[in-house]
């Protein structure tokens, strides 16, 4: 993981749902354009460990409650939208590394963090 990287911090039963490709959209209250096209490397929220990665083929919204409840299936998320304005990071080819990696999580990171620390 190079220092310019973006490590995404997912909750771990997310996170076990992105590897199984059963959850493609990973919500987020900005648009985070600048990561279509780019690799993400996935970090479980609550710990310093990078399991694996996917790419940002799309960024989508904000999201109204009719395109919320249309990508519903693809990011799992019961009830209504998350944030004043909600955006669908659309994800594929999640990838569980075989060997995790451990970061430092730099003070205040919350979604997205830069770099390894």
């Amino acid at each position: 993981i190079r220092h310019d990287d973006r490590i995404l911090l997912v909750k771990k039963n997310w996170l076990e749902l992105i590897f199984a490709r059963i959850k493609f959209y990973e919500i987020r209250d900005k648009p985070n354009r600048h990561l279509i096209g780019k690799r993400i490397y996935l970090c479980q929220s609550a710990t310093s460990t990078v399991y694996g990665y996917a790419y940002v083929e799309d960024s989508i919204g904000p999201l109204d409650k009719e395109k919320w409840d249309a990508l519903r299936d693809g990011h799992r998320v019961p009830g209504g939208a998350l944030y004043k304005q909600s955006y669908a990071l659309k994800l594929s080819g999640a990838t569980r590394m075989k060997s995790p990696v451990r970061i430092w999580r730099k003070r205040g990171s919350v979604g997205i963090q830069v770099g390894p620390g």
